[in-house]
């Protein structure tokens, strides 16, 4: 096949331009999906990422506080009925 080609948003002035690499995964995608190889001009695939997993959204710092607190203040109601029942028995 001749002419542009772009994969994985990179340009190529053909499939022979394309590094080892990407012409493989260029033909295991063109594989999956025969419908493509004639009509296609840009095949999206997914980007695969190489940092860590994305975590949970990060919350308001008063949020964040005010859930500390609470988690805090529980414990140490739980500390304070457990010395006084250990004080009584």
């Amino acid at each position: 096949m001749s002419g542009k080609i772009v994969f994985n948003g990179k340009e190529y002035d053909g499939v022979e331009a394309m590094p080892a690499a990407v012409r493989r995964e260029y033909e295991q995608a063109l594989e999956a999906n025969p419908g493509l190889r004639d009509t296609a001009t840009s095949i999206p695939t997914q980007q695969r990422s190489t940092g860590p997993a994305p975590g949970p959204p990060a919350t308001g710092g008063a949020d964040a506080r005010r859930s500390a607190l609470v988690r805090i203040g529980v414990w140490v109601v739980i500390g304070l009925v457990v010395l006084i029942w250990l004080l009584v028995r």
